[in-house]
């Protein structure tokens, strides 16, 4: 009975296949396109038409071909639904996934790129994935940036509750109403309808994706040829309907504008606010000085003897045991440890990128910084370990009378974990991390002195190691302190004896393939250690400091040969030359370009400084006013190696950015790895939608050269097109080229 059951159903489905609609590629033909509200790729106009992306690009080609378009609204899954019961022919718009590549057949050229992006009101503070912890987060049901979003939430372990709606502006409006805290919604649908729901990036960003006309894969294939066909066509033409529809729907504004009466009195609203809460922070710190006067008067005499104890033994900032007590407890533990035949551990703890806080926010901050970050630690101990301040930005801990080694891993990782949350100092929020180095007794040594010595060293590796981890002591570790500190007497000296050396590798314009900027790379000449490359020094340089008089000669000396090649008649060639965020103090890089261009005689515009995208974690006031003051006199600014550290629309739209580079470890993966394409690919689309110019780094084969052409990449740089060269050599390749 049950096999008859299982015929029956196998055979309705294959007559339901049987009975679908045959279409073919002639005029006449009536073609049903599911439609759903997704602005500007789709919507319903006042007038009761269909119109946006997607849809007036499929009319175009409807017309082309004299078929017939009859559209049939409805949500996303309900048009899935209408696809396998053959009410509807064909989708506007489906964001293509390797999953839904089993069931639907995708034009192979795409709409529009588009990715993911979670919107709330402006008074909801969601900076990061994790704070949409216990929070409900309205989605569109079925889209593709449903799925990616429930599989990041689910990736972080986040109490996430999902609301699915039919379509995004339904999403816009609950997040509107309150009804939930946060929305998911494309970058094309944000850009025209966030203002109108008074509604705010979050700048968490996933996802990227490209949008597809799509139908089963079972049938039409004809007609999906047959639109993929013309489609391509029109993309192959600067001036198709292709282009007009996009630069069309793409610059349109949101909706209405703001009645100005409403601006200002906007503006005036917040200016009381400011006003009122200035003086009443102001109020508040006279009111706490005066209070701490009195207290001082009350208890002078009370404390004085408590104090002179305290300063001996104990640090004044963190109240925590100093550096005079640490070896004392140190010499009691490792004695009570061999008696009982334990182990110690010795944790020395330091905070990654303190000086960075410190310039930036001030010593105040930096000093609340140290207070957080000390109570944390304390959190992290048993009650018979103890924590001692060492001095700066270090601590360490000591761990009594460890009977299992595995211990000191949970304890680390501990405070890894409960440091990687932010501090909040007044109004800022700080994100910091700090390196461990561990040393145990008695496996490394049975000295206290050594122990701090060895566990110094495993930090200082941890460092190394890109920070926010935890290293052991080895032998070799000593070996490695001995050697940097005997590199960094040697980079002291590299200046004063004219070591460095600065090569050259030329940026090309793609679509001709000639020379238009060089980067300028450093080396080091080292007279007994050969050739240095900048990763096995510049670490170094700025954590000693050296990397701001370094800076200034790469400075120097690429303006100067840059204008000597102009001289030469080689051509007008822009500079670009990396820059380290503390060049930016006191506005030091600022003072230093301006005359560097007086005395070289080169013009502003000719100079693209690049910065990393890890200076935008903590941007301070002096890196602000440096980038706004430079860019009023003309020179550019690019970010390099894009993607791979903290990528965020915000300081893209914030701050003066000209140009994205695109980080070699996406182009290495050329035509081999869908996923690099796909990240390249939307970089590009990114970057031409911000109206910035990207070059692509690391270019090594001409199956990369083509890719990148294909997506109108303005400019690359790579072994391929030409390795770097001396500055000799370069002036030969350039006249040769």
């Amino acid at each position: 009975m049950l096999k008859f059951l299982l015929s029956l159903i196998l055979i309705f489905i294959s007559v339901s296949h049987a009975s679908a609609r045959e279409l073919v590629d002639e005029p006449g033909q009536v073609i049903r396109v599911g439609v759903f509200p997704n602005p500007p790729v789709a919507f319903l106009s006042n007038d009761g038409s269909w119109r946006g992306i997607s849809i007036d690009i499929l009319q175009a080609i409807a017309a082309d071909k004299g078929w017939i378009l009859k559209f049939v609204p409805g949500s996303f899954h309900k048009q899935l639904a209408a696809l396998e019961n053959d009410q509807i022919d064909l989708i506007s718009m489906m964001a293509f996934s390797e999953g839904r590549a089993k069931n639907y057949m995708f034009t192979d050229n795409y709409i529009i790129s588009n990715w993911g992006l979670v919107y709330s009101k402006p008074d909801t503070k969601v900076n990061s994935i994790l704070e949409l912890n216990g929070k409900r987060v309205g989605v569109m049901r079925n889209n593709i940036h449903d799925k990616a979003f429930r599989k990041l939430a689910k990736k972080f372990a986040l109490n996430i509750e999902i609301v699915p709606l039919d379509n995004f502006s339904d999403v816009m409006k609950n997040v509107q109403s309150g009804k939930v805290d946060a929305g998911v919604a494309n970058r094309l649908f944000g850009v025209l309808n966030a203002d109108k729901y008074g509604l705010v990036q979050t700048g968490i960003i996933f996802n990227p994706i490209n949008i597809h006309y799509s139908t089963l894969a079972t049938n039409q294939r004809v007609i999906i040829d047959a639109i993929d066909k013309q489609l391509g066509l029109y993309k192959n033409k600067k001036d198709s309907v292709y282009f007009t529809t996009l630069d069309h729907w793409l610059h349109q504004s949101a909706d209405t504008k703001l009645p100005a009466w409403l601006v200002y009195l906007a503006i005036a609203l917040v200016s009381i606010i400011v006003l009122m809460v200035g003086i009443t922070l102001l109020l508040r710190r006279q009111v706490a000085a005066r209070t701490h006067e009195l207290q001082l008067e009350v208890d002078e005499r009370r404390q004085t003897d408590r104090l002179l104890d305290e300063l001996a033994y104990f640090d004044s900032l963190t109240k925590l045991p100093n550096r005079v007590s640490l070896l004392d407890n140190l010499r009691i533990s490792i004695a009570s440890a061999k008696r009982r035949n334990k182990k110690v551990a010795v944790l020395f703890i330091d905070i990654d990128r303190f000086k960075t806080v410190n310039d930036s926010l001030g010593h105040d901050a930096g000093d609340q910084l140290i207070i957080h970050v000390a109570k944390r630690l304390q959190t992290c101990l048993r009650g018979e370990d103890t924590i001692n301040r060492f001095g700066g930005d270090e601590f360490v801990a000591v761990l009594h009378d460890i009977d299992d080694l595995s211990y000191i891993d949970h304890i680390t990782e501990r405070m890894l974990k409960c440091l990687s949350l932010p501090i909040n100092i007044g109004i800022t929020e700080i994100y910091t991390s700090i390196c461990i180095g561990v040393a145990v007794y008695p496996d490394d040594d049975a000295s206290g002195e050594h122990l701090l010595k060895y566990a110094d060293a495993a930090m200082y590796h941890a460092k190394e190691q890109g920070g926010n981890n935890f290293q052991f002591y080895n032998i070799e570790l000593t070996r490695q302190v001995q050697k940097r500190l005997d590199m960094e007497t040697r980079l002291r000296h590299a200046l004063e004896r004219n070591e460095f050396r600065l090569y050259y590798q030329p940026i090309l314009d793609l679509k001709n393939n000639k020379p238009v900027a060089v980067e300028a790379l450093i080396r080091w000449q080292d007279p007994d250690h050969g050739l240095i490359y900048p990763d096995d020094f510049i670490p170094l340089a700025e954590e000693s400091g050296l990397i701001v008089l370094i800076g200034d000669w790469v400075i120097d000396e690429g303006f100067r040969q840059v204008r000597e090649w102009e001289t030469q008649g080689l051509g007008q060639l822009e500079l670009a030359i990396n820059v380290s965020s503390h060049q930016f103090d006191h506005k030091r890089l600022y003072t230093k370009v301006i005359s560097a261009l007086k005395d070289s005689k080169l013009k502003p515009e000719q100079l693209e400084l690049e910065i990393t995208e890890r200076m935008f974690l903590n941007i301070s006031k002096d890196v602000q006013e440096s980038l706004d003051l430079l860019t009023k006199e003309g020179v550019r600014f690019s970010i390099d190696d894009f993607g791979t550290g903290y990528s965020s629309l915000s300081y893209l739209k914030r701050l003066p950015i000209n140009t994205l580079k695109v980080d070699r470890s996406f182009v290495t993966g050329i035509p081999e790895d869908k996923d690099d394409m796909q990240i390249t690919t939307t970089i590009v689309s990114m970057a031409h939608g911000l109206r910035m110019n990207v070059v692509a780094e690391g270019i090594e084969t001409e199956e990369q050269l083509l890719f990148l052409k294909t997506l109108d990449c303005s400019r690359g740089q790579g072994y391929y097109l030409c390795e770097p060269k001396s500055a000799e050599e370069m002036t030969t390749w350039l006249q040769e080229n």
